[in-house]
């Protein structure tokens, strides 16, 4: 993957939707499973506005998604 992983007590970024619109989950990395599988989906971010341009791309993907099913 390449990218370091938090430190321990590190505060990070988690792209979300909410009510239909890009945001952002920050919480603090403790070593634990969650925060493992976060970082194994490539959706650990210590950079918040990183998050939040990914969070913006996943919207865009589930609107097209969306898109593409009512055209068929």
């Amino acid at each position: 993957m390449g990218k370091q992983k938090p430190k321990m007590g590190a505060e990070y970024y988690v792209p979300e939707i909410i009510d239909g619109k890009p945001d952002v989950f920050e919480t603090e990395w403790s070593n634990d499973d969650l925060d493992h599988k976060r970082y194994e989906a490539g959706v650990v971010f210590t950079d918040k506005y990183d998050a939040i341009i990914v969070a913006k791309k996943m919207l865009d993907m589930v609107k097209e998604i969306a898109d593409e099913k009512r055209e068929l």
